[in-house]
């Protein structure tokens, strides 16, 4: 499409694998001075479904999860406070995240069978107060690349801290915003600072109201195939009409119109439906989203920004603690112009039929 596909921050010869059988590890872990609770499955079993689930909606079933689960804690040998970490970061930029992930992995190997395994997430016993946030390292991380266990290297690994044992915080869309990340999907915007994309992407926001993966982020996969894409060159007509089948429907059809705009920017557009991945929300999510792509931004830049009617005001979720923005859905008989490029909702049933036109 003359375009640039994949924003730049990510060594290319170490990523993970997208597509085909992978197999995870949920690995317990526990302290000298803080025992795990006995039934920790009841934590983490839904968790573990929903982003197996997510992951076969998200790929159009080319990824696929099987989960290994170690059934016991596993003990480290140091004390909680030898553990601490505040901020969530990258393993090796913060004050012992070198050594819980040595710890982890070095008592995990002498219990548990790696073979096969890509990533592995551990869980901290229920009540834990010394990791805050989270740690994770990935496939380009040294301290990741060097650590072997008895049956090879393991490619990356997440913990969730006690940020994610609040009500309205889950487990499942952190452990897939840090995968995605080791596949080399990037991060859209800041991590720390609010975004205009940041509710509407999983891999802009764990816990925003939608916790999609992008039409655009789903072609960087490589799991939006070319026929589930129209790329709309205005060198003829001057408009044209499509009918968009939803991000998550299985259905045959465009899933994604591109509208090249200039050497490095398209508009963008896609058909969203809530789901059982989504915050509950007082305006339906059900529409047409448009973004624009700027391949000239790259990790933690703004490369995808809305372009949504004016007007409407920030809203909160139901049932998450999702960041307020306006709702940037455009509904039947609504229009937007983003890039010289005019998107009008003709119809909105289980379909979305669009009309696209430049003057």
């Amino acid at each position: 499409m003359g375009l640039s596909t994949l924003p730049t921050g990510f060594p290319r010869n170490t990523i993970a694998k997208k597509e085909g059988v992978v197999k995870w590890a949920l690995i317990p872990i526990d302290f000298p001075d803080l025992a795990g609770e006995s039934n920790f499955r009841s934590r983490v079993d839904n968790q573990m479904d929903l982003l197996s689930e997510w992951f076969a909606v998200a790929s159009e079933g080319k990824f696929k999860v099987e989960w290994i689960v170690h059934p016991s804690w596993v003990r480290l040998p140091s004390q909680t406070a030898d553990y601490q970490i505040g901020r969530s970061d990258n393993l090796n930029r913060v004050p012992n995240g070198l050594k819980l992930w040595r710890d982890a992995m070095t008592q995990s190997d002498k219990a548990f069978n790696f073979s096969g395994v890509q990533t592995v997430n551990f869980l901290l016993p229920n009540g834990q107060n010394f990791l805050q946030e989270g740690s994770q390292g990935f496939p380009w991380d040294e301290a990741v690349r060097n650590f072997v266990t008895e049956e090879g290297v393991v490619e990356s690994f997440s913990i969730p801290g006690k940020f994610f044992d609040q009500p309205g915080r889950q487990y499942w869309s952190y452990w897939v915003h840090e995968f995605g990340h080791a596949m080399a999907l990037p991060h859209i915007g800041s991590s720390r600072e609010a975004n205009p994309y940041m509710g509407l992407d999983i891999m802009s926001n764990q816990d925003g109201e939608s916790r999609e993966l992008s039409g655009w982020l789903r072609f960087l996969a490589g799991w939006l195939p070319d026929e589930r894409i129209h790329c709309q060159d205005f060198g003829v007509a001057k408009s044209s009409e499509i009918t968009l089948i939803p991000l998550n429907e299985s259905a045959t059809g465009i899933k994604m119109v591109v509208v090249p705009v200039s050497g490095t920017k398209a508009v963008v557009i896609e058909s969203r439906r809530e789901s059982k991945f989504s915050c509950s929300m007082p305006s339906k999510r059900n529409g047409v989203l448009v973004y624009v792509y700027d391949a000239t931004l790259s990790h933690g830049e703004d490369f995808l920004k809305p372009i949504g009617p004016g007007g409407r005001v920030p809203e909160s979720s139901y049932n998450c603690f999702a960041a307020r923005f306006p709702n940037p859905i455009i509904y039947r008989g609504e229009k937007v112009v983003a890039e010289g490029v005019t998107i009008e909702v003709l119809e909105s049933l289980n379909m979305d039929k669009i009309r696209i036109s430049r003057e």
